[in-house]
């Protein structure tokens, strides 16, 4: 008598938030079977994990972790200590309980101030990051090389640049230039000149399930477009686009821990992997913004955004 073998499916760590959002999403699409686990709302003792893991085989599953703390902003001291050695802990703990393969989210912040002495950024850049998101991103990503070199399992790191679309929190720059276009409001871009790599979340979480497989050793990749457009540039087209009555105002303003460039090589041979530069025609607001009345009023108040 044969004996059935686990049915393969994802385990998305960090399922709430921006990308997990659209993984999940994707997954649905694709009527895969997925467990979700986050911080706000997993396991709440080591007792409920034990009694989750006896009843599970955990050992075809494939872990993709996008969980993180303070994404884009300053991360608080509890969301740094995640970034740096919580996400190793809970790769231990999965990996006990028979999961022997990961896709790791990673960040293009993680490189730093080495984005502006490289055009195109390699994965042999050296990271020289300076703000405390992507410091926190990179030492986490040392840790979990040194967890790998111990255990055998299978550990792909993807850096993503700098990723946009559906669900993305309302204080990043483009959904908020896209509400202030559509709300007739001012609108100010304090790092105008800082260029970035960006590219599209559903593309991303597309090739993140197309590329799972073991690998042999952990790999480390960078997923971007290899095109850099100014953030000014891209809230200037939504400014026409949606011929938005609201004054905008761009300005070069440099934060000392910020970062004027960061695009990186889209080459197999420098550790990238292709994906096409977003296109401001997909998202979400784009399509609510052709022929809508919404912009007939100017109003007052003045929208800023989180810093990119």
């Amino acid at each position: 008598m044969k004996c059935s073998q686990p049915t393969p499916f994802t385990i998305v760590v960090g399922s709430t938030g921006f990308l997990g959002r659209n993984l999940v999403k994707e997954l649905k699409e694709r009527n895969q079977q997925y467990l979700t686990l986050n911080r706000s709302s997993g396991f709440t003792s080591a007792s409920e994990w034990l009694d989750f893991t006896r009843t599970n085989d955990l050992t075809s599953a494939h872990c993709v972790f996008l969980a993180a703390g303070g994404v884009g902003g300053k991360p608080s001291r509890d969301d740094y200590e995640f970034n740096r050695a919580g996400v190793v802990e809970l790769l231990k703990d999965l990996n006990i309980s028979g999961v022997t393969q990961f896709t790791i989210a990673g960040t293009c912040f993680e490189y730093g101030k080495a984005g502006e002495n490289n055009d195109l950024i390699t994965t042999s850049t050296k990271p020289l990051p300076t703000d405390p998101y992507g410091e926190s991103k990179h030492l986490g990503f040392e840790a979990i090389t040194r967890w790998r070199e111990k255990v055998e399992c299978s550990v792909r790191y993807l850096r993503l640049f700098q990723v946009t679309g559906d669900y993305e929190s309302l204080d990043r720059v483009i959904p908020s230039a896209f509400r202030a276009a559509l709300g007739g409001s001012d609108f100010i871009v304090r790092s105008g000149s800082n260029v970035r790599d960006f590219i599209g979340v559903s593309q991303v979480v597309k090739l993140i399930l197309d590329e799972i497989s073991p690998v042999q050793s952990l790999e480390l990749r960078n997923v971007c477009s290899g095109v850099g457009i100014s953030v000014g540039e891209i809230v200037r087209q939504i400014w026409r686009q949606t011929e938005a009555l609201g004054e905008l105002t761009v300005l070069s303003h440099f934060d000392p821990v910020g970062y004027l460039r960061l695009v990186g090589d889209p080459l197999t041979e420098s550790g990238g992997i292709y994906v096409p530069s977003f296109d401001l025609r997909t998202h979400p607001q784009w399509t609510k913004s052709i022929g809508t009345p919404s912009c007939n009023a100017k109003k007052s108040q003045e929208a800023v955004q989180r810093p990119c």
